[in-house]
């Protein structure tokens, strides 16, 4: 019997929102400034449309199931996406508002709450207090789901499925399950107000590591310290097909295998993948599942994540898998769609503020591709997406077999976001035999040079968790925060172009011994309104203005960046962000500087050459606020280089 795969999706209403933080005016820049790098349209919400719902933009046509037999069998995934604008009101209602800030003066931190000078640890009771509430809400809509999951199953038979015991255990959202065309005909039919039937893809898209590390400066920065090696920070990848064995031994110490399919062979995808972040992060923990474990489809793809039984120990996650891009012909023609799996990536990282690195896919170019786009779930706007350089020639991949996936998707966003090494990868590793005498015998092991996004998506991962192993501020579970980091840490001249590129390939240097300031804001819609971004009677914009940073004049450039966390529920029904943000910097002389602005973009960067030392401020607007059901949750980094 043949098989096939489209999915079925639950639907979720979307609609508004406000912010809440410290007001000041900002004069509204000079249009012919050359500082002014573009101009936006700024909406309001009362003159935006908002959006129906998804089971009302999406329904299902005769042609998605005209192709299959009539006694054929596809794998149709079921996502359960029950939450009501209630709910998200809900959760809302709980949040209290957090305006922390971590500064970097010569080694020495000092940290601000909500205005007020405090402690490490009272910031840490703070984010245990904002993870325990929203644990506790997580685990409501978790029961109500499974409740859900449990009565569909019931009702058409499906309650020994083992997808399904499989979802109910996780706490997943969704569940796969094999049926007829007319089968779905009338799961549709005789759920239209909860079904909605997504765009049946066609097809799956199914340098020698030391120099990258120390192009990238995490060697000597990171690992020849012993509190930037990832020391207590849990790194989970769910690789294509199989896991490192632990007859490796560089697999011995640290490692958890969620999966019984393991390798030690040179020729598997694992070995450079965990490789890299073992050797990059070498004090980390690391988790290893396996997405084909439940077989090659589509339901594997949009359920990659820890199970809730392990999350809590995970603070960095890497995906070096693409799937599920829409078209793919013989022309390598692809549909820029933000997709199903996008959206469930966006929902993850917004729910479980986990840092999530995802490759941008590699793509061979042609006369129908000829932006070489990024593949789902690149297009992802919460995840940190991470294309591929030759750490030889500081370029961006384009060597037309393994080029490095670009091209921006419909909804506008700027992929990729950073880029690291990723080119002629070579993973060295041992395995140690006891032959029958008790003799052992040590055989050494070179796995490449592989190339691709795959393997400059865990240098990037394992970045991140040397750079949380140094710096305890980063390890609070904030995802815009994280975000706005490593784009701020992006400081590496790659050629190419921004476009193929994003901000630049990532520097640990920059990260640890030049990062100024960390902040994060987290607030709900119901407290300490910040006004939608327009002017008073002077002409001034209304702005928050309680994060700065303390540039000197020596440093040759200074980038400060600003990111925020989106719902994907809200971008695939209406194939734009709820939220958006300006950012500008006025300098201790009065002189401002300006970033690009892009409507599309869930983060903002500035960056100058700081004249004069002192205290640079950071001027945050809101421009675009329709989803009322999102929080604001917003992360700040600043760097000298």
């Amino acid at each position: 019997m043949k098989k096939c795969m489209t999915s079925v999706a639950l639907s979720a209403l979307l609609f508004s929102s406000s912010w809440g933080g410290v007001i000041e005016n900002l004069p509204m820049p000079d249009k012919n400034s050359a500082k002014t790098q573009s101009s936006k349209t700024f909406v309001k919400r009362e003159d935006y449309k908002l959006g129906l719902g998804l089971k009302h933009l999406i329904e299902l046509k005769a042609s998605d199931t005209g192709y299959i037999d009539d006694a054929q069998s596809i794998d149709v995934v079921v996502t359960v996406q029950d939450l009501t604008p209630d709910d998200e009101k809900e959760r809302l209602d709980t949040i209290d508002q957090v305006d922390a800030m971590a500064t970097f003066d010569e080694g020495k931190a000092t940290y601000v709450l909500n205005d007020k000078k405090v402690t490490l640890d009272t910031l840490k009771k703070v984010a245990k207090t904002e993870k325990d509430k929203n644990d506790k809400w997580l685990e409501k809509i978790t029961q109500r789901r499974n409740k859900n999951i449990a009565k569909l199953a019931k009702k058409y038979g499906w309650e020994e499925h083992k997808s399904i015991k499989k979802a109910l255990k996780e706490g997943a959202s969704s569940f796969s399950v094999s049926l007829t065309k007319e089968q779905i005909k009338e799961l549709y039919s005789n759920n239209q107000d909860v079904i909605a039937i997504m765009d049946l893809p066609k097809k799956l898209e199914s340098s020698n590591l030391g120099s990258a590390m120390l192009t990238t400066k995490v060697d000597p920065f990171a690992i020849n310290y012993s509190d930037s090696r990832g020391s207590g920070i849990g790194i989970y990848i769910n690789e294509v097909g199989t896991c490192p064995s632990t007859d490796i031994d560089q697999f011995q110490t640290n490692y958890t295998l969620l999966t019984n399919v393991t390798v030690t062979d040179t020729l598997f995808h694992s070995i450079p993948v965990g490789g890299s972040i073992r050797k990059i992060a070498p004090d980390a923990d690391l988790f290893c599942n396996n997405i084909w474990e439940r077989g090659a489809n589509r339901e594997s793809y949009m359920n990659p994540f820890p199970a809730l039984s392990i999350r809590n120990s995970i603070q960095v996650e890497s995906y070096s898998f693409n799937a599920y891009n829409g078209i793919e012909d013989s022309d390598f023609t692809y549909n820029t769609d933000y997709q199903d799996i996008d959206a469930a990536f966006d929902n993850y990282v917004y729910d479980n503020n986990k840092y999530v690195f995802v490759s941008a896919g590699n793509r061979k170019s042609s006369t129908a591709n000829p932006n070489d786009y990024v593949l789902s779930p690149a297009k992802a706007f919460n995840v940190i997406t991470v294309g591929n350089y030759n750490d030889a020639t500081l370029a961006i991949n384009q060597d037309g077999t393994n080029t490095s996936s670009w091209g921006n998707p419909s909804t506008g966003n700027q992929k990729p976001e950073i880029s690291g090494p990723g080119t002629n990868i070579v993973y060295e590793y041992t395995i140690t035999d006891t032959d029958y005498f008790g003799n052992e015998t040590t055989t050494s092991y070179s796995s490449g040079p592989w190339t691709g996004t795959s393997f400059a998506t865990p240098h990037a991962a394992a970045f991140a968790a040397d750079a949380i192993s140094h710096n305890s501020f980063l390890n609070f579970g904030r995802a815009s925060m994280m975000k706005a980091h490593m784009i701020a840490s992006a400081t590496d001249v790659i050629g190419g172009g921004r476009d193929r590129v994003g901000e630049g390939g990532i520097n640990f240097y920059s990260s640890k011994i030049k990062s100024k300031s960390l902040a994060h804001y987290s607030n709900g819609n119901s407290e300490s309104p910040f006004p939608y971004i327009g002017t008073n009677s002077s002409g001034d914009w209304y702005c928050k203005t309680n994060w700065s940073s303390h540039f000197n004049a020596s440093d040759s450039k200074a980038r400060v960046v600003i990111a925020w966390l989106n719902r994907g529920d809200f971008i695939l029904a209406n194939g734009e962000t709820g939220i958006d943000l300006d950012l500008h910097v006025k300098g201790p002389n009065g002189e401002w500087y300006y970033g690009e602005m892009n409507d599309n973009d869930p983060y903002a960067m500035v960056t100058f050459d700081p004249p004069t030392t002192g205290t640079y401020t950071a001027y945050i607007c809101k421009t675009k606020d329709i989803d009322s059901l999102s929080r604001i949750d917003l992360g700040y980094a600043a760097v000298s280089y």
